[in-house]
C-alpha cells in the first residue's frame, strides 16, 4: 500500500511541476478540499488575529501559504508532531516547533486536545483562548 501511494504522488508531481513555484496553484491542483478549507480557515484566523493548532501532518499540509509569506502562518502553533518522520520534516521547513513530542501515531485529532490543556500553565496568550 505505502508503494502504491508513493507512486501515486511521484505522477501528480510529474504531472503538475509546471505549477510548483506556486503554492496557490499547488494547493489546487494537489490538495484537495479539505486540505484547501483548512488553508482557509487558517487564512480567515489570521485575519481574525485568532490563535490556531495545528494538529498532525494533513494540517501542517495546509499551512502551504507558508512558502507564499512566512507570515501567512505566524498565528499557527503546532500541537505535536507525530511520530512519522515526514511530519517533522514539514515543521522544519515551516519553522515551527511543535508544543509535545510523545511520539504519537493516533490519528483523529488526538494530538490537538493535550497542548491547550498542558500549555494553560506556561502562557498566557494561550491560556487566553
Amino acid at each position: 500500500m505505502f508503494l502504491r501511494k508513493i507512486a501515486a504522488v511521484e505522477a501528480a508531481i510529474s504531472r503538475h511541476k509546471d505549477a510548483l513555484g506556486d503554492p496557490l496553484e499547488v494547493l489546487r491542483r494537489l490538495g484537495g478540499f479539505e486540505i484547501a478549507a483548512m488553508a482557509g480557515a487558517i487564512v480567515a484566523a489570521r485575519l481574525k488575529r485568532a490563535p490556531v493548532l495545528l494538529d498532525g501532518y494533513v494540517a501542517c499540509a495546509a499551512a502551504i501559504l507558508h512558502a507564499q509569506d512566512k507570515d501567512t502562518i505566524a498565528h499557527c502553533l503546532t500541537g505535536h508532531v507525530a511520530a512519522e518522520g515526514a511530519h517533522s520534516e514539514v515543521l522544519r521547513r515551516l519553522g515551527k516547533r511543535p508544543l509535545l513530542d510523545f511520539g504519537m501515531r493516533l490519528g483523529e485529532a488526538s494530538g490537538a486536545a493535550l497542548p491547550p490543556a498542558s500549555s494553560k500553565r506556561r502562557s498566557p496568550a494561550i491560556a487566553a483562548w
